[in-house]
């Protein structure tokens, strides 16, 4: 997990499941690694990891309560649909 440490918002929507700042493996000045990620680290070091920002589909899912579901579905199915960077 990717973890927007210097970002305020983060913690005031999150209070009990974010990742305390001072436990997060820094990739910049506003993003980290969740602890549990540290052997990426090198990896995002040596140039052999990137980091994603804003990943999304051109057609968000249509209901909610199976979110996880219906994107798990989408990354398995073949398509041709594009893939949206924002």
């Amino acid at each position: 997990m990717v973890v927007p440490y210097s970002d305020p918002e983060y913690y005031r929507v999150r209070p009990s499941i974010a990742i305390p700042g001072s436990d997060v493996i820094p990739l910049t000045d506003h993003t980290g690694l969740h602890p549990n990620l540290a052997p990426f680290e090198s990896l995002y070091g040596d140039g052999v990891m990137q980091v994603l920002h804003g990943v999304g589909y051109d057609q968000p899912c249509s209901f909610t309560l199976y979110l996880h579901r219906c994107v798990d579905d989408r990354w398995r199915a073949p398509t041709t649909s594009v893939l949206v960077v924002g």
